[in-house]
């Protein structure tokens, strides 16, 4: 799936490696600096014919670091390499030809975490290959 990717990619930065969790997971005991990420809505793009050809998927990564510099600079490293996604093959059957990646809200601190966070929205458009 396109999810998959858009996790593997974003453990790809670094200090993320093997830190990127699905919401509701529990990161009560998780060290800093770590990304949770949701799924937003998948749309169908069909022809005149109502077939259906791609699809655009939103996904929400929320980033969590100690510090304000910490939390942006996780944030520039995965929008890089949620953009060098664009126009190429997954691995996975799918073909992704734009990736799209912005800031979803401003920056804050998390007071429960007492970290500071960083959320981007990335829109992925994409066709199976198949």
């Amino acid at each position: 799936m396109i999810y998959e990717t858009i996790k593997r990619t974003a453990e790809a930065v670094p200090e993320l490696a093997g830190n990127v969790f699905p919401t509701g997971a529990c990161v009560d005991d998780v060290e800093a600096p770590f990304a949770i990420y949701s799924f937003g809505e998948q749309t169908e793009i069909a022809d005149l014919s109502g077939n259906v050809h791609h699809y655009v998927d939103e996904i929400l990564i929320y980033f969590f670091a100690a510090t304000y510099d910490q939390v942006h600079a996780l944030y520039r490293d995965a929008q890089k390499k949620m953009r060098s996604l664009a126009n190429a093959a997954t691995g996975d059957g799918q073909y992704i030809f734009g990736v799209t990646c912005e800031a979803d809200k401003e920056d804050g601190l998390d007071l429960n975490l007492e970290l500071m966070t960083r959320a981007m929205k990335v829109t992925v458009q994409w066709c199976d290959l198949e």
